[in-house]
């Protein structure tokens, strides 16, 4: 395998086009440059007038293949872990697209980083799997990361160019740190285990009896009662009812959850939140996602608590999918590959508790503000909230609007659809309560900016 040539080198065109090389260093010989350089004067033919050497070989062109010979020096490259830390919102995912102007990614601004500091050249930036480059996890458009881990083939000094490239990079995104790993190292297949968070308001567990807006706190036993739903997804289940496109007889549907727990209540601008961590070995598109979703239905008590287990069956179940916005990749684990290497006296565990400070500083500063903002003014939690009861969370074959239009007895959601149809708008008081508008008129829509939308019974 030839090694791609340094952007720098001044016969990559030359060295590349050839068709005479020597099998054992993979380098123009210096005869074999001459043989091609010595018919450049007369349209193929040698030069009658110049000095020639043995078998005929130009002394001008055995210098040139000289001097080509010197030119080609091979790039050291090494195999590399990078820190990544960087906030999802205005951005198409990690994973780069097609057209990279229109729709920008994670991905396509590291790459354009390192071409302009001189790390890669065109070729890489262009093809970047000659890089050997792989992500741990291909987080969806809008989803931050706090430990973004990739692998690639980079230059043996490139921990000396972090702040170059970082100058190269907007705000919102931070190579925060590199380690040198093994030859043959993979960032996603070498990983076992992710940890994702979800941040959201609290007033997304408000009982459906009550007012549901941002003055809302919740009740240690909301709270109590939220954590024992998420401990109904520890273990090994089915969730192809939680991703789309996946049987219920594919094996790959399998999915192992080692934790899911909710922490204690904290304030950020005005607005009560609480982050969901949950480990497991592998998720699917869009799985944490239900996962949040039905855990919230059930705590609300739009659906039943054995609608979860109903999901792990073979059965498709209708299931809501909670908003993208606070969901972060916390971490990723390397377990097995620290055991065998972290201690081999060569490579370092893939841990970055020395960054914990800066990294901890990039989530309070371009993370968590942007979703609390975004919830605050756009209220996207909120407008998902009014769309749980349109979810029948039994077979997919029958929606709820079928089931009334066809006459069906559905009294035991006519308290939800009640709750749904009578959408007001209020504004909060400076003691964080929700009154209502006079009037109290009807909207289709939540209220923005200082509007506090609440759901009324």
């Amino acid at each position: 395998m030839t090694t791609p040539l340094a952007e720098s080198s001044p016969v990559a065109a030359v060295v590349d086009s050839r068709d005479d090389t020597d099998p054992k260093t993979d380098i123009d010989s210096g005869q074999s440059a001459a043989k091609r350089l010595k018919t450049d004067d007369n349209n193929g033919e040698p030069s009658s007038t110049a000095n020639t050497g043995k078998d005929g070989v130009t002394q001008s062109a055995l210098t040139a293949g000289a001097d080509l010979k010197e030119g080609f020096k091979r790039e050291k490259l090494r195999k590399w872990a990078l820190l990544l830390s960087y906030c999802g919102h205005g951005y198409y995912g990690m994973q780069r697209q097609t057209k990279d102007a229109e729709f920008p990614t994670v991905e396509y601004r590291l790459f354009d980083a390192l071409r302009k500091s001189g790390v890669i050249n065109e070729e890489k930036f262009s093809t970047q799997h000659l890089c050997r480059f792989q992500r741990a996890a291909r987080t969806d458009r809008g989803v931050s990361a706090i430990k973004q881990i990739v692998s690639l083939l980079l230059p043996v000094d490139f921990a000396d160019h972090l702040d170059a490239v970082n100058g190269h990079l907007p705000d919102d995104i931070r190579l925060v740190d590199c380690l040198r790993v093994t030859k043959f190292f993979d960032a996603k297949n070498y990983c076992d285990g992710r940890t994702y968070s979800y941040l959201m308001p609290t007033y997304a567990l408000c009982p459906i009896e009550a007012n549901t807006c941002a003055a809302y706190r919740l009740a240690p036993d909301v709270r109590e009662r939220f954590n024992e739903t998420l401990r109904a997804y520890l273990g090994t289940h089915n969730y192809h009812n939680f991703t789309s496109g996946k049987a219920p007889t594919d094996p790959s549907a399998m999915r192992y959850i080692v934790s899911m727990e909710c922490s204690e209540p904290f304030l950020m601008s005005a607005v009560e939140f609480v982050v969901v961590r949950v480990k497991g070995q592998s998720f699917m598109l869009h799985q944490i996602r239900k996962m949040i979703g039905l855990a919230i239905a059930v705590v609300r008590g739009i659906a039943g608590g054995e609608t979860i287990v109903r999901a792990f069956g073979t059965t498709r179940i209708d299931i809501p999918k909670a908003p993208g916005l606070g969901l972060l990749l916390e971490e990723v684990h390397y377990d097995k590959y620290n055991d065998k290497y972290g201690g081999d006296g060569v490579h370092e565990p893939i841990v970055w508790e020395a960054k914990k400070a800066a990294i901890d500083e990039f989530k309070h500063k371009h993370i968590y503000p942007v979703i609390a903002d975004t919830e605050r003014q756009e209220m996207p939690m909120f407008e998902w909230l009014q769309t749980l009861v349109f979810h029948t969370y039994d077979e997919r074959e029958q929606k709820a609007n079928e089931r009334l239009s066809e006459g069906v007895d559905v009294s035991e959601r006519g308290a939800l659809w009640r709750a749904h149809s009578n959408v007001l708008r209020v504004n909060q008081g400076n003691d964080g309560s929700c009154d209502e508008k006079a009037g109290g008129e009807e909207t289709n829509g939540a209220a923005k900016g200082d509007d506090i939308p609440v759901v009324c019974n």
